[in-house]
């Protein structure tokens, strides 16, 4: 592995899930709460201007709304 990826395991709805490839950068929150996520992230993970905020014992999980959960409760309520 080279500076800046790991592996890690992490449980989301009772299911473990590896991450190999994950890529760590530090960023600064802003008075006002916010973050700047890299474009090469949001364009790699095809997020658009939504993202859903998961809180896991891990930390704060950023994903597509329209993922898992989200997109579960989508397909009940047709």
């Amino acid at each position: 592995m080279t500076r800046g990826e790991c592996q890690t395991d992490f449980y989301m709805y009772g299911r473990r899930k590896t991450v190999s490839r994950a890529i760590g950068i530090i960023k600064v929150i802003d008075s006002l709460g916010r973050i700047v996520i890299p474009k090469e992230m949001r364009e790699r993970l095809s997020l658009g201007r939504e993202v859903e905020l998961v809180l896991t014992d891990e930390g704060i999980l950023i994903r597509d709304p329209r993922s898992g959960a989200a997109k579960e409760k989508e397909t009940e309520d047709m």
